[in-house]
């Protein structure tokens, strides 16, 4: 339970800075904003894994806020495709 409680409130952060340093066109709700920077983290722990050819590497802060902002510019054009 506790893990899950971190996992929440990291992904909080991560999208929380994702966003401040790439403001979307519209406000999102706190649960895009945890998706968004838990979504990050998984994507900073892929690319991590990848350059240090590890089985499992941690994403760190920085990774996952650069995943973040990644997935924060998928759901941007995500956005802008609907009509």
């Amino acid at each position: 339970m506790f893990t899950l409680i971190v996992w929440l409130v990291f992904g909080f952060i991560a999208g929380s800075v994702a966003e401040w340093l790439w403001p979307p066109s519209r406000p999102r709700s706190r649960f895009a904003t945890i998706g968004i920077g838990i979504a990050g983290s998984v994507c900073g722990g892929l690319v991590g894994s990848i350059l240090t050819g590890s089985y499992y590497a941690p994403a760190g802060f920085v990774f996952s806020v650069a995943g973040a902002m990644l997935c924060n510019y998928v759901w941007h054009m995500l956005e802008e495709v609907k009509p």
